[in-house]
């Protein structure tokens, strides 16, 4: 697996990463604010190309050249330095980094989003991020059910080695408020591999923890799988708003600081620029 590099800082000597919130454990990180993602110009607003969107350049990950990310509906749209999800078929498809691997063991995702629940939102798989396999299930997905169109029963959080779990009603509240929130959802494998501790973090915050015992594993991805916000193939998107930042973590990587720290600075070195173009 390819970690985000240091980058030479110009007649300076140093190298630093791109973003002040990145360390070693830095798999993947999209900042639609950010020229770094865009490959130097931040797009202007309008409309978001067929296989056209942010990325991890080459500079910053040894050999990602081609691993771009990919809006793979002509809808999609690019406002106040958001990628906006109108369609229940709008993908931004993700750098390789935030796809799970089959020995993962402690990851944490990080996102910065408005969103609303789906109108027609319908059933129990329908998710904001995914990571699906060959094997049509999703390795790690945070998502909700519907109960009846529009109306959700219940936010999820789940990685393969578990059952999901419902996330408390603070989390579902700010997953689908419309407002716009930082959240975080971590999960860890214990060291003797039967259980799993879920952590979520709300506007630089922990929240809540649960453990759940293992009842499955994680699969290992094909090249042309992929993880997602928006509609996956594995079930339907639940993400109808604008996201703005995400940031894909491995926890159990030497210089990888603990989650809840980096939701933290995350946080505030995010929050007031972000909101400045949130509305």
């Amino acid at each position: 697996m390819a970690f985000i590099q240091k980058l030479p800082v110009t007649g300076t000597g140093a190298k630093l990463y791109p973003d002040a919130a990145m360390d070693a454990g830095t798999r993947g990180l999209l900042d639609m604010l950010d020229p770094w993602s865009w490959g130097g110009t931040v797009p202007p607003d309008g409309a978001l190309a067929v296989d056209a969107g942010p990325r991890n350049y080459a500079l910053a990950e040894d050999g990602w050249v081609e691993d771009a990310a990919r809006a793979v509906t002509s809808t999609m749209l690019t406002s106040d330095g958001a990628v906006q999800f109108v369609d229940t078929d709008d993908i931004l498809r993700l750098p390789v980094g935030f796809r799970q691997k089959v020995d993962d063991t402690h990851l944490g995702l990080i996102y910065w989003a408005k969103n609303i629940p789906d109108p027609a939102g319908a059933g129990s798989s329908n998710t904001i991020f995914a990571s699906a396999t060959a094997a049509s299930v999703n390795n790690f997905s945070i998502g909700a059910a519907y109960s009846s169109p529009g109306v959700i029963s219940a936010a999820r959080v789940r990685c393969n080695y578990t059952n999901a779990w419902v996330v408390p009603a603070a989390i579902q509240t700010a997953m689908f408020d419309g407002a716009l929130h930082q959240l975080g959802f971590e999960f860890e494998l214990a060291s003797d591999g039967l259980s799993v501790t879920y952590r979520v973090y709300l506007d630089g915050l922990f929240v809540a923890s649960t453990s759940l015992s293992v009842n499955g594993v994680l699969y290992a991805p094909t090249v042309s799988e992929y993880a997602a916000f928006g509609q996956h193939p594995v079930g339907g998107s639940t993400l109808r708003g604008t996201l703005w930042r995400a940031m894909m973590q491995e926890l159990e990587v030497e210089g990888a600081r603990a989650f809840a720290d980096t939701v933290a600075l995350d946080y505030e070195i995010n929050k007031a620029r972000i909101l400045a173009v949130s509305g």
